[in-house]
């Protein structure tokens, strides 16, 4: 199994494992398995950003990890690492779902420092 596929779900888990006071198993569940689908959505709608963001340049995406964050209202993140002739680079998003337009996200944050949330070591 690839890692930018285990990443997310990994990433979710931890969440899911560090929540406090889950006594309603089946409702947790239920949602964190939207909230997850929602980063997934997230992921696909920062995609054509991205590309837009890099078309001068040739490069080859090597890591894709996204993923949320549990608060009144959830946030979602997704980064990428990409390389290209110059060199390795990261690149990231911190987005919220968009309540006027459903399969749309708002924009709260974006550039390498988002990125180096989802990659620090």
């Amino acid at each position: 199994m690839k890692l930018h596929r285990i990443f997310p779900l990994a990433f979710s888990l931890l969440l899911i494992l560090l929540l406090p006071g889950c006594d309603a198993r089946t409702d947790s569940s239920d949602g964190m398995q939207a909230l997850y689908n929602q980063s997934a959505a997230a992921e696909k709608y920062v995609q054509k950003l991205f590309r837009q963001r890099m078309e001068a340049l040739e490069y080859v995406v090597d890591q894709t990890a996204y993923g949320f964050i549990t608060d009144e209202t959830p946030v979602y993140v997704v980064g990428y690492l990409y390389h290209t002739e110059e060199g390795a680079g990261k690149y990231g998003y911190k987005l919220e779902a968009d309540q006027q337009e459903s399969d749309s996200f708002v924009i709260l944050e974006e550039g390498e420092a988002v990125a180096e949330f989802l990659f620090s070591p």
